[in-house]
Order: C-alpha cells, then sequence, then structure tokens
C-alpha cells in the first residue's frame, strides 16, 4: 500500500483534492491508521484516479464521474453517456460559434458606425390592388421561401399570365413577436381575372398610408429598421394601425448576394 503523500505524488492530484474525493465516496482510501490517521491507497486506485483526471478533463463535474465509474455501471452504459455527453458538447458549440458571428457582425457594424444606421424613412400611400395569397404557420420565418414556392408553382400552373409585377409582398400576423410558428401571409399583385384555386386565395388591399423605409441587404437589420420606424412615429404623433409587411423589389432568388437585396418595410399607420 501506499501513504497518501507519495500516493498524490503519483498520482498528480494534491492531497487536499484526495480527501475531497474521499469525502465524496468517489475514491476511498484501501486504509486508514486509526492511530495517526494516515490514509494509505492500493497500487491500483492509481488507474482509477487516472480516468478521474481523464473525466474532469472532459468537463464532466465529480458527481456525473461517481456515477461513470460505479461498479454496477456497465461499459455499454458509459458509452451512452459518454454519447450524449458528447452531443450535449456539440450543441453547446454550435450555439457558441452562432454568438461568436453575431459578436463579429455586431463589431463590423459599429466599427462602420458608433450609431444605428440612419434610414431614409418616407411617408406614402401605397394605392389599391388585388393580391393572390397564401397565409399559413411556418416553423420560422427561414421558412418563408417555402410559402413562396407553393403560391408561385399554383398561380403559374393555372394563370401563367396573371401576375402583376408591381407587388411581392409578404404580411407578418402575429401580436408579438415569435420566432417559432409564425404567422406569415405572402402575395403577389395580379391581374383582375384571376380567381381563387386551391389553396391560394384572392383579396383587394385598401389603399394605405404607410411609413416607408427601404433598405440594401440583409433582413437581420429588420430590428433596427424598427426602432427606426418606432421613432420617427413618436415624434410625428402616429400611430401603427396594422401589421406590418414587406415588399420585395429585388428578392434573394432574383440577385447573386445578399448585399443586393432591396427591401421595402411598410408600416400602416393613422
Amino acid at each position: 500500500m501506499i501513504k497518501i503523500g507519495r500516493f498524490s505524488k503519483l498520482s498528480l492530484v494534491s492531497v487536499r483534492m484526495l480527501r475531497h474525493f474521499d469525502k465524496l465516496d468517489l475514491l476511498k482510501p484501501t486504509y486508514v491508521d486509526e492511530e495517526s490517521g494516515y490514509r494509505y491507497y492500493d497500487e491500483s486506485q492509481l488507474i482509477k484516479v487516472s480516468n478521474i483526471i481523464l473525466l474532469q478533463k472532459m468537463g464532466f463535474s465529480l458527481s456525473d464521474i461517481k456515477i461513470i465509474l460505479d461498479k454496477n455501471t456497465t461499459k455499454e452504459e458509459i458509452k451512452n453517456y459518454l454519447i450524449k455527453y458528447k452531443n450535449d458538447k456539440e450543441e453547446e458549440l454550435n450555439k457558441v460559434k452562432e454568438q461568436l458571428a453575431l459578436i463579429d457582425k455586431n463589431i463590423l457594424r459599429l466599427s462602420r458606425s458608433e450609431n444605428i444606421m440612419k434610414y431614409n424613412i418616407e411617408r406614402k400611400i401605397i394605392p389599391a390592388y388585388k393580391i393572390a395569397y397564401i397565409r399559413d404557420i411556418i416553423p420560422t420565418f427561414a421558412d418563408e421561401g417555402m410559402l413562396w414556392g407553393r403560391l408561385m408553382k399554383g398561380l403559374y400552373s393555372n394563370y401563367p399570365n396573371a401576375v402583376d409585377p408591381q407587388f411581392n409582398m409578404a404580411i407578418y400576423h402575429d401580436k408579438e413577436y415569435k420566432d417559432t410558428n409564425v404567422d406569415v401571409e405572402v402575395g403577389v399583385s395580379i391581374k383582375d381575372s384571376v380567381k381563387e384555386v386551391g389553396e391560394i386565395k384572392v383579396k383587394d388591399m385598401p389603399k394605405m398610408n404607410v411609413l416607408s423605409i427601404i433598405f440594401n441587404g440583409s433582413y437581420e437589420q429588420i430590428g433596427d429598421i424598427n426602432i427606426e420606424a418606432v421613432e420617427y412615429a413618436k415624434k410625428n404623433d402616429l400611430e401603427f394601425i396594422g401589421p406590418m409587411f414587406s415588399i420585395y423589389h429585388k428578392g434573394p432568388e432574383e440577385v447573386k448576394s445578399v448585399e443586393e437585396q432591396v427591401t421595402e418595410c411598410c408600416y400602416p399607420v393613422k
């Protein structure tokens, strides 16, 4: 048997930590001298200490390590435990990567300007027009293209020449912000001859007084654009009276890069 001091040197673990392992019933001394209180360990326990340190380096807590190294835990259970832990870590890593990408974007944004980019806001009247549209609940805003695919496929297969290219628009109907299961309507302006077919509906859009902000590039700017619209409305004593909608002057399918996209955010006001 080996005294705790020498065992500490051989295992590269401090005496204080070995005593802590003892309190947790993670690694008990083989023998404790009742008179001196000295702890003694068996040479075979060096392997267990090595495994404890390895699992600590992987990020496992001591309570988890105790479960993993329990005598009744099978190799298959340990394997499954490690696989689950690996999957959890990969998920955490992906979240961190997303956070780092967001940090980089904002560093770039702040290096270009000390303040939120100022957008040109225009009060304008959107004329009345007729649209063919599909409204549905989609998993996320990124899935909006799915609705466009359904709309254009159904429309062109029944009315090949019916689209009036004045407006391609998306209306966001949720009363509060949601990032999943979002209520979105996509529509295109059409000629009067078009009738409802399948899931495609037709309606007349009324003339609207709106705040209009046209911007180029990524839709990630929407948060800043919303701030600009709210501040403008407050300064000019205007009230929002309906859901915000976007008009796509140059959508993702029409351009080669995100920077070439041209979008108009419209906020109905009175």
